[in-house]
């Protein structure tokens, strides 16, 4: 079955609390993957609290009724019907002051998303790279949430989703892997164009650059086009990825290029010149010492290693 509705499951790791002696359990995903498809619906009607818990696969959280506290070690915010978050391995969190709540999970492995040039949506920016709980002026954060249409049609996939894991019939994991891809792909444009307030316009101001550095990473790009790009000043861009990515808006470009230069050497038989070129870098000699800062080897050797050895 591809519907699990149990609040714990019967394997867990703990790990100890940062910066305490508590334990954290840890959910992981092989004791999921019973069937050795990466890719579950969990769903989780809360008449309590859920304590403090982490897991080693991605979860989409999707509350589709009630209200309570989210709760991680960044803060705490309301969530409500609509609400739509994701969870990365390692993060830690719970669900307090329950009210009726109930959400949807889909919960799945790294690996599992074949992204093509999804990472050019400023929507898949927004909800899948940048961090999910988007903190505001004062330490507290929100999430990012569906309008009741939406979230309708996004349930109605998950019903979908849902049927054709329970099938028995060969390539219903495929078609499960199509429908779970056409809900991200639904997410993403629907955070891409909506309307947003000011409470969030940093965080999809940064998403839409994101999607713009993965769309024009190839030519050459300076502070000053991004900014206008933006429509902020060179200052408020660099506070912007600080606050967004954690790297100056120069580091956050390489880091793109570099990934898009890691998949030319490995797919291709470019030169490493052209390769550099091709990604944006005017200078190959710069190129082959990002590439090493970035791999742990030079473009050559991640080349012949078949990219093994990276430490990325």
């Amino acid at each position: 079955m591809g519907v699990d509705r149990q609040m714990d499951c019967a394997e867990h790791k703990t790990v100890a609390a940062s910066g305490a002696g508590a334990e954290i359990p840890c959910r992981t995903g092989r004791s999921l993957w019973t069937d050795g498809f990466p890719l579950r619906v969990i769903r989780y009607d809360h008449r309590r609290s859920r304590g403090m818990h982490k897991h080693d696969f991605f979860e989409l959280v999707i509350v589709t009724s009630g209200s309570c506290m989210h709760v991680t070690p960044a803060g705490s915010c309301g969530i409500a019907a609509g609400d739509v978050f994701l969870i990365r391995p390692g993060t830690a969190h719970s669900y307090e002051a329950v009210a009726d709540f109930s959400l949807v999970n889909l919960v799945y492995a790294p690996e599992l998303l074949p992204l093509c040039d999804l990472e050019r949506s400023p929507g898949y920016q927004a909800l899948f790279v940048l961090e999910p709980e988007h903190v505001l002026p004062g330490g507290a954060y929100r999430h990012l949430k569906l309008d009741r249409e939406t979230l309708d049609r996004v349930g109605g996939e998950i019903d979908r989703l849902e049927n054709a894991q329970a099938e028995a019939k060969p390539g219903h994991r495929f078609r499960a892997l199509g429908i779970f891809m056409g809900i991200v792909s639904l997410l993403a444009d629907y955070f891409s164009g909506v309307s947003v307030g000011e409470a969030c316009s940093d965080l999809f101001r940064l998403g839409r650059l994101l999607g713009f550095l993965e769309q024009n990473y190839m030519r050459p790009l300076t502070l000053p086009e991004m900014a206008k790009q933006a429509a902020v000043s060179e200052v408020t861009l660099y506070r912007l990825f600080r606050k967004g990515t954690g790297e100056s808006p120069v580091n956050c470009l390489n880091r793109v290029r570099l990934r898009h230069a890691r998949a030319l050497l490995l797919n291709t038989r470019l030169p490493i010149s052209e390769v550099a070129a091709a990604t944006g870098f005017a200078d190959s000699n710069y190129f082959s010492r990002r590439f090493r800062k970035f791999a742990g080897m030079s473009p050559r050797e991640f080349r012949e290693s078949g990219g093994k050895k990276g430490k990325e």
